[in-house]
């Protein structure tokens, strides 16, 4: 009877020690991977229109909360891509693990998106941070334009009319403005520089300004790189014809990007353009 048990005993231990190599030569279960899927609304656009770009950061397949920590657009400037802008922060979570940016196109030539996320995920009793990232391309078209001779709104070197979308600004001023938290709101009260007047004013007596028609105006100071001019509407803010002060009220939800461009046009008492200014807001 003593020798039974000891064959059971024997048996019982072969056992465990078989099934514990077993599961130390099982494979070890997939590590959860996280993609991140970039995607611009069209594959070609024309210079100044706008762009839309989505953004689906997915856990396993499917869509995850987490945050965008890099993200710009690299810029064909004939010798590869080179010419960064970075849009990080013109990304807004629309939904859990979706994010869309939206701007506009600037001078014609290809662009990459480049697009780094992250997310926080629980195993057992730890956490654990998962990184993915994406790629995606389009191209801005060349347009020859029967108009063009201003260099920065059309690069087709062909014979020329006067042109009516292209004014480069005879003066530029940037204002920083702090980005309202959800549910803030902002007070924005932006003047023109006292060295801008001073300069308008030896140019008339008395001035007054006027608002630019939204997208009417196209300018940039570098290749690659192009802005329209926004309206002064699309965040709540007014122009005082008479003093050229931008008031209003910013709130969260108005704002769709980190930039804003507004053209402004300075009259003299006949009524004349004698100046524009390009006006650009960055929120920070």
């Amino acid at each position: 009877m003593g020798m039974r048990c000891r064959w059971l005993v024997f048996l019982a231990g072969l056992v465990l020690a078989l099934a514990g190599v077993s599961l130390l030569a099982a494979p070890p279960a997939a590590a959860s991977q996280l993609t991140v899927e970039v995607r611009p609304d069209k594959p070609e656009y024309l210079p100044g229109e706008p762009v839309t770009i989505t953004v689906v950061v997915r856990l396993d397949g499917r869509p995850v909360p987490a945050h965008i920590d890099l993200a710009y657009i690299e810029i064909d400037d004939g010798f590869g891509f080179a010419r960064r802008n970075y849009i990080t922060r013109d990304f807004m979570q629309v939904s859990p693990g979706v994010f869309i940016a939206q701007g506009k196109a600037g001078r014609p030539g290809a662009r990459r998106v480049y697009v780094r996320a992250y997310t926080t995920i629980k195993e057992d009793c730890c956490c654990r941070t998962v990184c993915g990232t994406g790629l995606a391309y389009y191209s801005v078209k060349q347009v020859c334009r029967p108009c063009c001779p201003c260099y920065y709104c059309c690069p087709c070197y062909q014979p020329c009319q006067p042109c009516l979308e292209c004014r480069p600004p005879d003066f530029f001023l940037k204002y920083f403005v702090k980005r309202p938290g959800p549910g803030e709101v902002e007070r924005v009260s932006l003047r023109i520089k006292e060295h801008v007047m001073e300069q308008l004013l030896q140019m008339a007596p008395s001035v007054t300004f006027r608002e630019a028609p939204p997208h009417s105006v196209i300018w940039s100071d570098l290749p690659g790189m192009g802005w329209t001019n926004d309206a002064l509407a699309e965040l709540g803010l007014t122009l005082d014809p008479a003093t050229g002060r931008i008031t209003g009220e910013v709130s969260a939800a108005d704002i769709r990007k980190s930039n804003y461009f507004f053209f402004i046009e300075a009259l003299n008492p006949e009524g004349e353009v004698i100046a524009g200014i390009w006006i650009e807001i960055a929120f920070i």
